[in-house]
């Protein structure tokens, strides 16, 4: 008979590059609608707003990069530092630790005989003790652990990418029908990443599209209204 370990599976294969890109990719949108709307309320020209939106694209993705790649990698430092301590546990207080998997099992229902065999099992082998041990009593998953120069390019790379939706409007048309065709593009990028998001935080795709757009139009509506506060000369 097998002896069931009990694990959490994952129900997302790469979830953490696809959070990377979604955050990248919204925070390119909202950031340079908010940016360039400001800009363009204030009566600048339309390459006063080109320039600030590249430059703001610029700026955002090494920052959403930097942020992302020191943040996985404090994930996988933080995973190998409690690998060693759950390492020297073992080694020196094997008894508490036997009772930890006891008490993790038991309440997940195992009981008698069953729990016993349960035991002997996952301590009978270090490396799959250790690996229950992260998994169950910490919730700590070595294939949730993403690569920190990966992350960091794909969320500046999402940056960069989102960044265009607001800004290409401007380098077409005039800047009042720039600033229109930009909210509308970026409104509607908006709702297709709500929409993803979605997908993977189990909403309403409907209701989290919408709300993205709600966020996006709050945040281009304020810095407008800063930007009508000031007065720059077109070139």
């Amino acid at each position: 008979m097998a002896i069931p370990i009990v694990q959490e599976n994952i129900h997302i294969t790469g979830s953490g590059f696809v959070r990377d890109i979604i955050f990248g990719m919204n925070d390119g949108l909202l950031s340079m609608l908010s940016l360039t709307s400001g800009i363009a309320a204030a009566n600048a020209g339309s390459q006063i707003v080109i320039l600030a939106g590249v430059a703001g694209a610029a700026a955002g993705a090494i920052s959403m990069a930097a942020g992302a790649y020191i943040s996985t990698k404090s994930q996988m430092e933080f995973y190998q530092e409690e690998i060693k301590r759950e390492k020297l546990e073992i080694e020196t207080l094997r008894e508490r630790e036997v009772k930890e998997i006891k008490d993790i099992y038991t309440a997940k229902g195992f009981k008698g005989e069953l729990l016993a065999r349960i035991i002997r099992h996952i301590t009978s082998d270090k490396k799959r003790w250790l690996d229950v041990m992260m998994k169950e009593e910490l919730g700590l998953f070595a294939d949730r652990l993403g690569n920190p120069w990966y992350a960091g390019l794909l969320s500046g790379s999402a940056f960069i990418l989102g960044s265009l939706f607001p800004v290409i409007p401007y380098a077409l048309l005039d800047v009042r029908t720039g600033l229109l065709t930009s909210i509308v593009a970026t409104g509607a990028a908006m709702f297709a990443v709500g929409v993803i998001k979605a997908r993977y935080t189990k909403a309403n795709p409907f209701l989290k599209g919408m709300e993205m757009v709600l966020i996006g139009l709050i945040g281009a509506g304020a810095t407008y209204l800063v930007g009508s506060l000031f007065n720059v000369s077109a070139p």
